[in-house]
């Protein structure tokens, strides 16, 4: 990935020449010597792997972004940093905006990030990231961007209406209404959904499956019955059968 103009040429590569790589060493130990040591291994280990992007101006490093894939459908940006020279002049929007690309062209229906302090929060939030449920335990703060169109939360239904309902825990009391409600519709003639439903869910979380007063599965996420449901942070529902 290349973008040019007169004067300067922007790119984003995976490996790095031995002065590039002096380069991007000293601006980061130059900017937090403290974490420098911890940074390294973290970029050295992930270039192995070839999971690190390197965003080069006029040939200089002036960012990177190291990735891990989670699971099949899930990729996180486990570390990013531009150049503090080069911040707040759209190169951080330029190397976001090619991972997501790049990782939805793989497959991955879900790119995540974590978030460090006000400043990640600020971008993740201008990227189009949102925030994980509150009632959602991770280690730390983290934000997700979802790749591809999925179903939009119902504002109302009615009894004719099929629906997956979610709760954010899962010991409920009765009549506590779910937290996220979605219509279901499929694709004619099949079990396929229209529009996938992708949403931020724990394993132990309250999911009910019904139409009007008849339920199909109320139950916990880990025993949903209905195959291919992603377990982990997410629920990811692309077909629903009944038996």
């Amino acid at each position: 990935m290349s973008k040019e103009n007169n004067k300067d040429k922007v790119e984003i590569v995976y490996e790095l020449s031995l002065s590039q790589s002096k380069d991007l060493y000293n601006w980061i130990a130059d900017e937090d010597l403290s974490c420098f040591a911890d940074k390294l291994n973290m970029i050295i280990d992930h270039a192995k792997k070839g999971e690190l992007l390197i965003l080069l101006h006029n040939k200089y490093p002036v960012g990177y972004a190291s990735i891990r894939i989670e699971s099949k459908y899930i990729a996180k940006i486990v570390l990013a940093e531009i150049h503090p020279q080069y911040r707040g002049k759209g190169y951080g929007r330029l190397l976001v905006d090619h991972i997501l690309s790049l990782y939805k062209k793989k497959g991955c229906l879900v790119v995540e990030i974590e978030s460090k302090n006000h400043d990640s929060d600020t971008f993740g939030t201008k990227m189009n990231f949102v925030d994980f449920p509150t009632n959602f335990r991770t280690k730390r703060k983290t934000m997700y961007h979802i790749l591809i169109s999925n179903l939009e939360y119902a504002t109302s239904i009615n009894d004719a209406d099929e629906v997956i309902k979610l709760w954010d825990s899962g010991v409920i009391r009765s009549n506590t209404p779910a937290n996220w409600i979605w219509k279901i519709e499929y694709k004619d003639n099949s079990n396929l959904l229209k529009t996938p439903i992708i949403h931020p869910a724990h394993f132990d979380w309250k999911i009910q499956w019904s139409n009007g007063n008849e339920i199909f599965q109320n139950t916990i996420m880990k025993n949903f019955d209905s195959p291919p449901i992603e377990f982990g942070n997410y629920i990811i529902i692309s077909e629903l059968h009944k038996e």
